[in-house]
């Protein structure tokens, strides 16, 4: 219900959700996640305000069992979770989210290739192979020589002469 109160707000906000995504949103939810922090607090509480056993037992055992509970509801939103993603035709990426993650995937590829170069002006790599570095790191495998040079040009500017 609270996802569904929300759904104006996070409908205009952010990446946009849709009513598909906010229904899948409402049925993984975070129910472990609350469930384990109430439990938590209140046996951190427990422990600190009384001396008795008993009570202090009886919050261990509530502890065990949301935490049950929780792997439980694990078990059953992960097995079910695949068909309802079918079934809500969610197993596609939108363009917008294409888009952000082809924008980070060439960012962590630039930063990778930008300290793989600099490693390689370092001692103790001055032997390493640089296509078996490549061949064995995936994002890496469809470099070319102008991406490479233009790693290098980039960290001739940064490093001072006296490492090449």
């Amino acid at each position: 219900f609270l996802f569904f109160s929300f759904y104006p707000i996070t409908s205009r906000i952010g990446l946009k959700t849709n009513i598909r995504e906010t229904v899948f949103i409402s049925y993984a939810g975070l129910r472990g996640a609350v469930g384990i922090s109430l439990a938590i607090a209140l046996d951190n509480e427990v422990w600190r305000v009384t001396e008795v056993e008993e009570f202090r037992q009886y919050t261990s055992k509530l502890y065990g069992m949301v935490g049950g509970i929780t792997f439980l509801t694990l078990c059953v939103n992960g097995s079910s979770s695949g068909p309802i993603l079918k079934a809500l035709g969610l197993t596609r990426a939108p363009e917008v989210r294409k888009k952000v993650l082809k924008m980070y995937e060439h960012s962590m590829r630039k930063r990778l290739l930008d300290d793989f170069v600099y490693m390689l002006t370092l001692e103790r790599f001055k032997y390493v192979d640089f296509a078996i570095l490549r061949h064995h790191v995936a994002i890496l495998q469809d470099l070319t020589l102008a991406d490479l040079n233009l790693a290098v040009q980039e960290n001739k500017e940064i490093t001072p002469p006296s490492l090449y």
